[in-house]
């Protein structure tokens, strides 16, 4: 006869004696209660063993033992199925606790409760405990040799050692429910410790007879298994990744295999949870990248609102004549993830495309974390791709689009220069999607031309279908004609941290005369050309006063031509500044690749010829810029103003630094600044504005608004912004001589000013 009838009261005792097996079926979520949670009463992280078994159970125990009255402890739902089984639905956390917490009070009770962790008749047989797990088999093992050899037989002195005992194997690591077990028997070693006064012996025959449960018999499975979708009180909510696996396991008659895939996947998120706690928050992510990709769209919507896709509803919305074939493609899109983390831990040249991505954060752990953090466009294309392919031949060509379509968006890139051309910018994840579903074969996917390909693919509302095999592409391959020795020539150039994978800038240099030696030309001039703005220990190492001149016009350069232009610099007052030498992340700074007169002086054969280019386009900015009055700097008491004064003296640093054969200071934290008031850049506060009268200094916006200048001991080092041009001299002859090189400079009558 069942010792559990429907609607009535049981004890532990009823429950785990003799011949009683409490199993926690494969539907079941793995035990968690020795983990943190998200406490929503307390909006904290929280583990739930310590309130239950010190603050209630123990606190109970003290008050109620001289009364000997019981405690209730809720309903339990389950199913009987075979004899004296009893299949738990809900109340998994609450009995696998009290099971925990029985076998360490029999640790302390001389084996007082042996037999209500293992029958006598299984002590003579295969030593089954009471409680069985049959979520997966490492949990079964597990809590099998636990209740043997460390609950009845105490053979470890404690808690902290079961790791080291020879029957612990390496797989229990991988197993979440085993880790909380053991994180639950630490807390509850600590608060039986620490209750010296405590009868060891009465508390457990307190725990055995007292607590009492109300038993639901739920008759048999399938309704056991709508029960757990339904209800749940344990005092921790079903995640929906643990609503899922009922909802779709149990509407299949044979599910087997299904089920053997799911555990699977929690053993594979398990081991890849990072700083997790557990392994439903990356189960969760994969759900929802599952549903968005087979979906199309980043969220769900309702009523003109929208609301995070629910893989659960989703689920939930499919008939359940269909769950076994969507079963079929979640296992294919979670060998494609595998796939994906797996490449990304072996292949470097993948790893480098992504890690320009997003470098991995200092707290990730492991790759399918720092994966967690990409934005959509990156890992749904790639697991799609992957999951298309199986196992792809081309996927570093395929990496190299994605990451330049990436740059293509956060840079805005050419959404100026043709407003109304399909031919660049960036194509969104949906699309791309729909081009691997379209094509048969890798190269297919890399040369999908979207605007003649236009009708095959379902617009999304509100999102433009932009070229995805745009101009850029095609000429690279052209170019290549497919040679080996080419294309990852081109994949260096493509590497480079300002074109990241566009190389349009070269294309646009070149004109009509497009061919590989010249191609070649522009991008080494180009490559030159970023090193000298932002690689200071690279112009310094040559050594060569030709670079240095190229390094100190181009930065002047830029600021002319407005790249970043003079201006308020963020957080400070009464002041502008310049950053010369500043290369930033922001669609801002990456304008500069629209410039024509960029292209113009890529145009140079050579450093000579570069330079000159670049000076003729300093002439025309200066000359343009109204800065200068027949040939000398325009700027004294009556009209000055602190940004042409900026422009000013940028260039005559420049002109100085060229005479004497100096490299320009690259420090440029803040940005070189001026105040606006005139009087407050003056070295002799005496004398009238002059720029040999003058000098910059570094804005400063915290502890305090202020201009920094240099220290008394560099104040002769001509070559740091933050100095006086000169002190060598009298502030008359530097002034004579400001003006006899910027006469020079700017008549054009020598380019060689010494």
């Amino acid at each position: 006869m069942s010792s559990l009838r429907n609607g009535e009261e049981f004890s532990l005792r009823e429950l785990f004696s003799h011949n009683n097996k409490i199993v926690i079926p494969d539907l079941q979520r793995d035990y968690c209660w020795g983990d943190s949670a998200y406490i929503e009463q307390e909006k904290s992280q929280k583990e739930l063993v310590s309130g239950f078994v010190g603050d209630y159970l123990l606190t109970s125990f003290k008050e109620k033992s001289s009364t000997n009255s019981d405690l209730m402890l809720g309903l339990v739902y389950g199913y009987e199925e075979p004899l004296n089984c009893f299949n738990i639905c809900d109340g998994q956390q609450r009995i696998t606790t009290l099971f925990l917490l029985l076998g360490m009070v029999n640790r302390y009770s001389d084996g007082e409760f042996n037999d209500y962790i293992i029958s006598s008749t299984e002590m003579q047989d295969d030593y089954e405990p009471h409680l069985l797990y049959s979520i997966r088999e490492s949990t079964l093992y597990f809590l099998s040799d636990l209740s043997l050899h460390f609950f009845i037989k105490d053979s470890i002195p404690n808690v902290s050692l079961i790791k080291k005992s020879n029957w612990y194997f390496d797989e229990y690591e991988r197993d979440a429910s085993v880790q909380s077990m053991l994180a639950a028997l630490e807390t509850i070693d600590k608060i039986l410790v620490n209750e010296k006064t405590v009868d060891y012996k009465s508390f457990g025959h307190f725990l055995l007879n007292n607590l009492k449960m109300i038993y639901y018999d739920m008759e048999n499975r399938a309704r056991g298994e709508e029960t757990y979708i339904v209800i749940n009180t344990t005092g921790e909510p079903l995640s929906s990744t643990e609503n899922i696996k009922p909802i779709l396991l149990g509407s299949i008659s044979d599910n087997k295999v299904y089920n053997e895939q799911w555990e699977e996947r929690e053993d594979w998120f398990w081991q890849n949870r990072g700083r997790d706690l557990c392994a439903d928050d990356g189960m969760k992510l994969f759900f929802i990248w599952f549903w968005q990709s087979k979906l199309l769209q980043e969220k769900t919507y309702k009523d003109d609102k929208e609301f995070p896709i629910d893989p659960r509803k989703e689920f939930l919305n499919i008939d359940k004549n269909a769950y076994a074939s969507t079963l079929d493609e979640v296992k294919s899109y979670f060998d494609a993830l595998k796939y994906c983390v797996d490449i990304l831990n072996e292949n470097e040249e993948i790893k480098k495309q992504l890690h320009f991505i997003q470098p991995p954060k200092k707290n990730c752990i492991g790759t399918y974390s720092w994966l967690r953090e990409q934005d959509n466009n990156i890992v749904l294309p790639l697991i799609g791709y992957i999951q298309k392919f199986k196992q792809p031949q081309k996927i570093n060509a395929f990496i190299r689009r994605i990451r330049r379509n990436w740059f293509d968006s956060i840079r805005n890139r050419h959404i100026n220069e043709e407003p109304a051309s399909n031919t660049y910018f960036f194509v969104d994840w949906r699309y791309i999607l729909q081009i691997i579903g379209n094509s048969t074969e890798e190269d297919e996917v890399l040369n999908y031309d979207t605007e003649v390909n236009s009708s095959s693919i379902r617009l999304i509302p509100n999102v433009k279908l932009n070229q995805w095999n745009n101009e850029d592409e095609v000429i690279k391959k052209n170019l290549c004609g497919g040679d080996a020795e080419r294309e990852m020539a081109v994949w260096e150039w493509e590497d480079n941290k300002d074109i990241m994978g566009d190389l349009s800038i070269i294309w646009k240099t070149l004109d009509s005369s497009l061919n590989w030696n010249d191609a070649q030309k522009v991008y080494n001039t180009f490559n030159l050309l970023l090193k000298c703005f932002c690689n200071e220990n690279y112009v310094r190492e040559t050594n060569d006063s030709l670079v240095f001149n190229i390094a100190n016009y181009y930065r002047l350069f830029r600021v002319l031509r407005g790249y970043r232009a003079p201006g308020h610099i963020d957080y400070t007052k009464n002041m502008n500044g310049a950053w010369f030498s500043w290369r930033a992340e922001d669609p801002v700074y990456f304008s500069y690749l629209l410039d024509p007169a960029l292209a113009r002086v890529l145009r140079a054969d050579s450093k000579e010829e570069l330079l000159s280019l670049l000076k003729e386009e300093v002439r025309k900015s200066v000359l343009e810029s109204g800065i200068v009055n027949n040939n000398v700097p325009n700027i004294d008491d009556d009209n000055f103003r602190s940004i042409p004064y900026l422009e000013l003296w940028l260039t005559a640093k420049a002109l100085w630094a060229e005479k004497y054969g100096l490299l320009l200071s690259y420090w440029d934290g803040a940005g070189i600044a001026a105040w606006d008031d005139c009087q407050k850049n003056k070295i002799d506060p005496e004398l009238p504005f002059t720029l040999a009268n003058s000098h910059c200094g570094y804005a400063i916006c915290r502890p305090a608004n202020r201009i920094a200048y240099v220290s008394k001991e560099d104040i002769d080092k001509e070559e740091y912004f933050d100095t006086q041009i000169s002190i060598k001299k009298s502030i008359p002859e530097v002034d004579e001589e400001i003006n006899e090189l910027f006469q020079h400079f700017l008549k054009k009558e020598s380019d060689d000013l010494n």
